[in-house]
């Protein structure tokens, strides 16, 4: 449905008013037992590394306005360069504790083990959860020695195993679950691995020589995979497209337009982010801020990386441009996550968890108590769940403001459109006539100075700003869009205007 500009007005007007009211092993087998898939089209809020098979670092969601802590959860997960915990159905959440997988609940807390090694050599680094319900586990066993390797398994979200596959070294990048729901495995100095949904084999290229790069999907299905003889393009029937003597040591990433971010080297060259078009054509490269892990992306296009040598969070624009950089005390391997209003969530060397502004503005900052390095995940509720150097994995909500429930009228002057509108702590609603329903819209920001109140809402993506002057009792509101004065009026619930 398209949004007027003065509808979009309105609701920011709304938003504005009540807000002022409202502050108040080894072995390739099969299966183990039959079972069942789920429902395909069964939601998933972070179903592999990096929220999908980009590893854009993006949610859909909105996070918490005024972070408050859940619950926390013994869980000592093992941190190679990718996270092992991830969200599914029903917000469950999947975490790799060392040689197991747990399976925690959302609202309790309550874990169970989904699945345990087959001795004591198995260290888990990596999973990912299939559109079929299925859990995918790359293990590792005997790692350091001469006969190390991995195998990937298929369970079912009862515990039951589907199928096993053996891999020639150990897997510590993430699995990369693609559009046809195969596996894409890429073992660390390893065979690069295409695997079914079924535990065969689509495709294989032989001695690869896997980097921390790993693998990553072009938005087109191309199969970007990273070696250490350069970065290297497939179709997903396992064709070779192009090669580029790019080296990449963390994980690959690709942007919403299409562009493939590398942090890593050419030859000798100083570390650097790479921008690279579908092509494998250098747009850009920055070395300083000296780029440290991955990127992540806003939905605006923004490219969102960490430094970690100087504990800052800079922002670049789709043409190499920085914008602006945030000292945030990050260090080395940190994660960045956005929200779907553009918040960026990350943790910290001293141990809080911590939100940014759009514009890199702190926007709070949550309190942990040991050292968060890795990114944090977010289900559909908008909680971040986020695991510290403590052996504790942490949920953190949103802290309810109290709300009377204000429900009113708005009238647009110029074209006399009516809507209602309900406040619920830092989320709005919108309904209104012919059945169109906003769904919810989220406060983005609310700053006061001498008066003058400014407050920035999200709806579908489109960032509104509107001011307000409250003299005592009296309110006179003027919302401009693109720079025009447009007036409003209010009326109560019984449609008596409101005098200003």
């Amino acid at each position: 449905m398209k949004v007027s500009r003065s509808f979009g007005a309105m609701v920011l007007c709304i938003g504005l008013i009540l807000a002022m009211c409202a502050q108040t092993i080894p072995t390739l087998g099969r299966a183990d037992a039959v079972v069942e898939p789920l429902d395909a089209e069964v939601y998933m809020a972070w179903p592999m590394y990096g929220g999908n098979a980009q590893h854009t670092g993006s949610s859909s969601h909105y996070g918490p306005n005024v972070p408050k802590l859940e619950w926390s959860v013994d869980a000592y997960l093992m941190i190679q360069y990718c996270v092992p915990l991830l969200v599914g159905a029903d917000d469950t959440l999947y975490a790799a504790e060392q040689e197991s997988v747990l399976a925690i609940e959302a609202d309790s807390s309550a874990k169970s083990v989904l699945w345990k090694g087959e001795d004591d050599s198995c260290e888990v680094y990596s999973i990912g959860l299939g559109n079929n319900g299925d859990v995918y586990i790359g293990a590792s066993y005997d790692v350091a020695s001469s006969s190390e390797y991995g195998v990937v398994y298929a369970i079912s979200s009862d515990g039951l195993k589907r199928w096993q596959y053996e891999v020639d070294t150990p897997i510590y990048n993430p699995l990369v679950i693609g559009p046809d729901g195969s596996i894409y495995v890429s073992p660390h100095r390893g065979s690069l691995y295409a695997i079914d949904v079924e535990g065969q084999l689509k495709w294989k290229v032989e001695a690869f020589d896997c980097s921390y790069g790993g693998v990553a999907f072009g938005h087109d299905g191309v199969v970007y995979a990273a070696s250490y003889n350069g970065l290297y393009a497939y179709s997903m029937d396992g064709l070779e497209l192009w090669h580029r003597p790019v080296h990449a040591d963390a994980p690959l990433a690709v942007a919403q337009d299409g562009a493939i971010y590398v942090v890593g080297y050419i030859a000798k060259s100083n570390r650097c982010l790479f921008a690279l078009d579908s092509e494998g054509q250098i747009k850009w490269q920055h070395f300083v801020p000296y780029p440290d892990f991955h990127p992540a992306f806003a939905d605006n296009g923004i490219v969102l990386i960490n430094s970690g040598d100087t504990g800052e969070i800079c922002a670049i624009d789709q043409d190499g441009r920085i914008m602006w950089t945030t000292t945030a005390g990050t260090s080395w391997n940190t994660g960045l996550l956005v929200d779907e209003a553009g918040v960026i969530y990350f943790g910290t060397e001293d141990g809080k968890l911590c939100a940014l502004n759009p514009d890199g503005s702190i926007r709070w900052d949550f309190e942990i108590g040991s050292v968060v390095r890795c990114c944090p995940v977010m289900g559909s509720d908008g909680v971040l769940y986020v695991n510290a150097e403590d052996g504790r994995i942490y949920a953190v909500g949103n802290e309810p403001i109290p709300s009377k429930g204000y429900s009113y009228t708005f009238e647009d002057e110029n074209q006399g459109t009516s809507l209602w509108i309900d406040i619920e702590g830092a989320f709005m609603r919108f309904t209104g006539p012919d059945g169109y329903d906003s769904g919810v819209v989220r406060i983005d920001s609310i700053m006061q100075n001498d008066g003058l109140v400014l407050l920035r809402i999200r709806q579908s993506g489109i960032m509104g700003v509107g001011w307000a002057y409250i003299p005592t009792d009296v309110c006179s509101f003027i919302f401009r869009v693109d720079g025009q004065p447009t007036s409003y009026h209010l009326l109560d619930s019984v449609g008596q205007e409101r005098q200003y």
